[in-house]
């Protein structure tokens, strides 16, 4: 398996040969995206680095060589994440419903972003048409664990609402990678995991915190980051306000002007 640095430099290399426009570097990065082809990588890899969401912007790339190159590495990469989770729920109750409901949605995702990518203009108002939040939840793959199923549903109803508001990006891998880092963070389902979904369930889909689900859709905030973040760190930029003016207005009712001059009298 590729490490982490590796893949992130080789891809940071092909972004920024990319957007060269001497021909030389153009060659360069169309040859880094042929060799990224034969690159182990898995979920946590990719989830970890957001090497899929950094070479996905290069399927708009103005070389149509580049482009298609882009795209066949990004469908291979999702194909190996869909495998890979199909994997993990073998053995299950109702398996083959449950594989042909994977198979459906993922050929469902790849005909969505093939058709985002043929698109000049910004195409996400198109995929809030054609995906509604139960279309998304059909694409979710089902996890052996009820609960780690149900946290997945939570963080796509977030991340629905950053479509909605014109957010592009692949929302049913990114809930399913959120799902995976929490866990991981926690080492099963337990407490802290069960603390740690409320508190993002809460902000992923508070009505005041755009930015924040803007973020993790686009790839900016990956899911282990996310996991890492305070309450204070998650919340709104009107939130953290008015939780600042809290602990300021329970500062000065501890400490009260009378309290103060006495102190300073004791000195004197």
């Amino acid at each position: 398996m590729v490490l982490a640095s590796t893949l992130t430099v080789e891809v940071d290399s092909i972004l920024s040969a990319a957007d060269s426009a001497q021909q030389h570097d153009l060659e360069t990065a169309l040859s880094g995206l042929e060799s990224l082809q034969s690159f182990d990588v898995n979920t946590q890899l990719l989830a970890e680095t957001q090497a899929g969401k950094k070479i996905r912007k290069l399927t708009k790339h103005d070389d149509s060589s580049i482009a298609e190159a882009a795209k066949s590495l990004v469908a291979k990469w999702k194909e190996c994440v869909r495998l890979e989770q199909e994997e993990h729920t073998k053995g299950t109750s109702g398996s083959m419903d449950g594989d042909e409901e994977r198979n459906q949605g993922s050929n469902k995702r790849r005909k969505t972003e093939q058709q985002t990518a043929a698109e000049e203009q910004p195409s996400g108002q198109t995929e809030i048409k054609t995906e509604s939040l139960d279309q998304l939840k059909a694409m979710l793959p089902r996890l052996d664990d009820a609960m780690r199923h149900k946290t997945a549903l939570l963080m796509l109803e977030g991340l629905h609402k950053a479509l909605q508001e014109g957010v592009e990006g692949d929302a049913v891998q990114t809930a399913a990678d959120i799902e995976q880092a929490i866990f991981q963070q926690y080492g099963g389902v337990n407490a802290n995991y069960k603390t740690k979904v409320r508190s993002l369930a809460f902000n992923m889909k508070d009505a005041r915190n755009p930015d924040l689900r803007a973020r993790v859709l686009d790839g900016e905030i990956s899911g282990y980051v996310l996991v890492t973040l305070t309450s204070d760190e998650l919340a709104s930029n009107e939130r953290r306000k008015e939780n600042k003016e809290i602990r300021q207005h329970a500062l000065r009712e501890a400490n009260p002007a009378g309290i103060k001059k006495a102190t300073t009298d004791a000195f004197q």
